[in-house]
């Protein structure tokens, strides 16, 4: 068990009784008090693959409880004008239903009287796109595949088309469409320290509409090197070539400090008027977003259907920590900067 939360909550039950659900987190019954379980994996011979906690432990029977706020996926706070939405995500992956459920918080947080949107992650986790974990433990990898990047593209969409002013803020190391979600926003921010990995080599094209964002950010020449190259980069390097907007404190308190007052200058009605105005003259000149959504989904559906670039073996190997053969060619003399 995995991702695990204790709760002083005591229902009297025999310990290792299932006595709860909350999504997929699974409720246990202790000697003493309960254990919230997120993640979960079988254990026959050799650990099986980190699964969220339903999809492992049988809790089809159990009642709804109110899971603790450690474990929330959700939490949405208002200050005036602004609103906080922040998502959690066990080690950052996020499966089918998860973006489903994510987009419909950006969705009903979007609802609110408010001017300014900030989506953030935890102190521990931002993002790091589709479960290769999920995907490689259904019966049917490529659908589940095609399933979970359709889901976060809607959760892509949904921040991007947003009427508000969105802002995002890289909390911790994010990766893949986890970056790409993110400059998704109209702003995005960072933590001091944070690393993003925005191309892993996993043999998919990639979607989360990165082929609007990272260019109409970087330009096409340095967008084609970040993608191309695959290599991480620091929020320091991101902020020096405009891909994303500042960079914060390290420290979690005082990020958070820094994240509302910078929040809270957005939300400046100079400042907003100005922003709001340069968006809408951006949508009026670019083309459609489902343009670039299209043209992602038809490469992805070739890398999921047709396994064209060898998607399921670099998902395994991924999976199972499997050393590569040597150290690639990138990693040993790539020292320009993009």
């Amino acid at each position: 068990m995995f991702d695990a939360v204790a709760s002083p909550e005591h229902t009297g039950a025999a310990p290792g009784t299932v006595v709860g659900r909350n999504l997929d987190a699974v409720a246990i019954a202790c000697g003493v008090g309960t254990l919230w379980v997120g993640y979960a994996a079988e254990l026959s011979g050799r650990r099986g693959p980190k699964l969220p906690a339903a999809q492992v432990i049988d809790a089809n029977h159990a009642p709804f409880r109110r899971v603790p706020d450690a474990l929330a996926e959700t939490t949405y706070v208002r200050d005036g004008a602004v609103g906080y939405l922040t998502f959690r995500s066990y080690n950052g992956a996020m499966y089918t239903e998860q973006c489903r459920r994510l987009t419909s918080a950006v969705e009903k947080a979007l609802t609110e009287d408010t001017r300014v949107l900030v989506i953030k992650g935890t102190e521990h986790a931002f993002s790091n796109g589709i479960h290769l974990g999920a995907i490689d433990a259904s019966p049917d990898p490529a659908a589940e595949a095609w399933d979970n990047i359709c889901a976060i593209d809607e959760l892509c969409l949904a921040i991007a088309t947003a009427e508000q002013l969105t802002v995002a803020a890289f909390t911790a190391n994010a990766g893949a469409g986890g970056v790409m979600a993110g400059l998704c926003a109209d702003v995005t921010l960072a933590r001091e320290g944070v690393v993003l990995n925005p191309y892993y080599d996993m043999g998919i094209y990639g979607s989360e509409l990165h082929s609007w964002s990272v260019p109409a950010r970087v330009g096409e020449h340095r967008a084609s090197l970040l993608l191309n190259r695959k290599l991480p980069i620091s929020v320091a390097e991101a902020a020096r070539i405009g891909l994303i907007s500042a960079v914060g404190p390290r420290e979690w308190g005082e990020f958070n400090t820094w994240l509302a007052s910078a929040a809270q200058g957005y939300e400046e009605p100079a400042t907003l008027g100005w922003m709001l105005a340069a968006r809408a003259e951006r949508r009026a000149t670019d083309r459609p977003l489902s343009y670039y959504q299209t043209i992602e989904l038809a490469e992805m559906a070739r890398d999921f259907f047709d396994d064209r670039n060898a998607f399921s073996v670099h998902r395994r190997a991924f999976l199972r920590k499997t050393p590569a053969d040597a150290t690639p060619e990138k990693l040993r003399f790539s020292t320009a900067r993009v």
